[in-house]
């Protein structure tokens, strides 16, 4: 039986955090609901300027984010919402790392999981909480450990229980929102892929 992808949270309208819902409804050609349906703008959006509210702050950072981004009205740098969508590269990775932590039920080391080609983008599964990676000690040569575990969402993702929203909003790599449609191990692997021969070690 498939879980609830939303983890139980009830989407926030982007017209809420404006104050645009208290009697009339305009068209907001920027963020169509159905692709922004879970947003949460806390402790991303830049505090307001002296003289303005945080309803202008954030109406003018959602102007800016138009199109391919441009610069912050409120702090001056530039800003852009990247939509992400959990692809193949990730589920393989995903599956790949369920496994071998299964058979040590410790950190996992990503050279000992990595297979050529395979993408950079594989860290993004962090954004969906089906992974963490232990702290690492920084220095000009190492920005991660390199170690990795599944959580039990993530575990369960693999084993294709739950499903997950298909796409990431971010905003200064940070999460803001999520596309509506839920996905399944399946479905991000695409059909060049089998579930199955993958979890088999294939």
């Amino acid at each position: 039986m498939m879980g609830d992808p939303f983890d139980g949270r009830e989407a926030l309208d982007i017209d809420d955090l404006l104050g645009f819902n208290e009697e009339e409804e305009p068209d907001d050609d920027l963020f169509p609901r159905s692709e922004y349906p879970h947003s949460d703008l806390t402790g991303v959006l830049p505090a307001p300027r002296p003289g303005m509210t945080h309803t202008d702050s954030v109406r003018q950072v959602m102007m800016c984010l138009e199109g391919d981004g441009g610069e912050c009205p409120v702090c001056g740098q530039t800003i852009k919402v990247y939509r992400r969508k959990l692809n193949a590269n990730m589920a393989r990775f995903l599956i790949r790392l369920v496994r071998k932590f299964k058979e040590t039920q410790d950190w996992v080391k990503y050279t000992d999981i990595r297979t050529d080609g395979e993408g950079r983008d594989y860290s993004y599964i962090t954004k969906w909480g089906l992974a963490i990676t232990a702290p690492a000690v920084r220095s000009a040569d190492t920005k991660d450990s390199g170690l990795w575990k599944p959580t039990e969402k993530g575990i369960q993702f693999a084993q294709n229980l739950v499903k997950v929203p298909s796409h990431v909003y971010l905003y200064d790599n940070k999460v803001i929102g999520w596309e509506q449609s839920p996905c399944d191990i399946q479905s991000a692997l695409g059909r060049k892929w089998s579930w199955k021969e993958l979890m088999d070690g294939a």
